[in-house]
C-alpha cells in the first residue's frame, strides 16, 4: 500500500534551527523565504517579534546613495571602479578575521578620498550617513556593497547618467 503525502507550498517561507558552536540555539532561528529580498516586515514583526535586518541589496543601495550624495557628480566609470577596487583591498586586508570587514562612515570617507573624488571632508560623509540611513553610526558590509564581478556588467544609476561597465574591465 502506497501513501501518498501532499502539502500546500509554503506562504510565508520556512524555519530552520540556528547552530552555534555544533549546538543548537534556541534562541535564535534562521527564517528563509523565496524572495529573500521581498521578507514579509508584518510576519517577522508580529510572529518572530524580530526586526528585520538589511539585505545585500538594500545594503548596496544605500552605499550608492552615500556616494551619490557625497561625490555628485564627479562619478565617471573610473572613479567608480576606483572605488570598487579600494573596497576590494579592504576584504582582502581582512581576509583572516572571523568577522567579515565593514565601511562606517571614516572608511567610506578614506576610501572616496584614495579614489580619487575631490573636496570629500569627514563632515560630508557624515551628513550623507545621517541623511541616508538617519544614522552616522552605520556600517555597511563591506562584500555587500560591491558588484558581483562574476556578472557580465554592473549598471550604476546617478541623477545625471545610467552608467554601464563590463565586469572584466574593472
Amino acid at each position: 500500500m502506497q501513501r501518498e503525502l501532499y502539502g500546500e507550498a509554503a506562504e510565508e517561507g520556512f524555519f530552520y534551527p540556528s547552530v552555534t558552536d555544533n549546538y543548537s540555539d534556541v534562541n535564535r532561528v534562521l527564517y528563509c523565504t523565496g524572495k529573500s529580498n521581498d521578507p514579509n516586515e508584518r510576519f517577522i514583526s508580529e510572529v518572530l517579534n524580530a526586526e528585520r535586518s538589511v539585505t545585500a541589496l538594500e545594503e548596496r543601495a544605500i552605499f550608492e546613495d552615500i556616494v551619490k550624495e557625497v561625490a555628485g557628480e564627479q562619478l565617471d566609470s573610473a572613479t567608480i571602479a576606483h572605488v570598487y577596487e579600494e573596497i576590494h583591498h579592504v576584504i582582502e586586508s581582512h581576509q583572516d578575521e572571523e568577522e567579515p570587514p565593514k565601511l562606517d562612515y571614516s572608511d567610506v570617507e578614506r576610501v572616496l578620498t584614495a579614489s580619487g573624488v575631490e573636496n570629500v571632508t569627514k563632515e560630508a560623509v557624515e551628513r550623507a550617513f545621517e541623511t541616508i540611513v538617519d544614522d552616522k553610526n552605520y556600517e555597511l558590509k563591506a562584500k555587500s556593497v560591491i558588484p558581483k564581478f562574476t556578472s557580465k556588467s554592473i549598471k550604476i544609476d546617478t541623477k545625471v547618467a545610467t552608467i554601464t561597465i563590463k565586469a572584466h574591465r574593472i
